[in-house]
């Protein structure tokens, strides 16, 4: 692990229409592709998030962006997440994280990002209820924090999660 990067777990149980989980964010020298077009989208950093959600591990390589940056100091944090449509879960993040950077409104399968109106987390799986073609459409402009770039993503499609259902995130640093 290189000095200066940190380390942090998020782990997920479904207790009664419920998850709780952890977050972890570990060095990684990768570079993040788009799989649609194969060519590099974003700088990625070196911090890396493993979720743990309903027995189901994703890994996020987060950007290097602010919004990203600023995430990672923010922990640690307890998330209500909720499901819009059939394509995004989002919720409120603690501390007011800066709208500063690149905002865009269509995301990727994959990606999780800001959304600044509401300073919410969200986690983009499929077209969301505002999408005009396949891609994930976010409600007004949004930035993107990171990638999940291991993990099922049709597993989000089997979690609970319509607008009484909520999924809870403890995110909190290890070691």
């Amino acid at each position: 692990m290189k000095a200066g990067a940190s380390l942090v777990v998020v782990t997920a149980l479904l207790l009664g229409g419920s998850l709780t989980a952890k977050v972890s964010a570990q060095p990684t020298e990768r570079t993040n592709v788009s799989p649609t077009t194969g060519a590099p989208s974003h700088a990625v950093s070196a911090q890396r998030i493993l979720m743990t959600i309903d027995r189901h591990d994703f890994e996020v390589s987060l950007y290097d962006n602010a919004a990203a940056a600023a995430l990672l100091k923010t922990l640690p944090q307890t998330i209500s997440m909720s499901r819009w449509g059939n394509g995004e879960y989002y919720g409120k993040i603690s501390s007011k994280i800066p709208a500063d950077g690149e905002k865009r409104e269509y995301f990727e399968r994959g990606e999780v990002a800001l959304w600044p109106e509401g300073n919410a987390l969200c986690i983009f799986f499929d077209r969301t209820p505002v999408s005009s073609d396949e891609r994930p459409k976010m409600a007004s402009p949004g930035i993107p924090f990171g990638r999940i770039t291991k993990g099922d993503l049709t597993a989000f499609k089997g979690m609970p999660g319509d607008f009484f259902t909520s999924i809870k995130l403890e995110l909190k640093p290890v070691g």
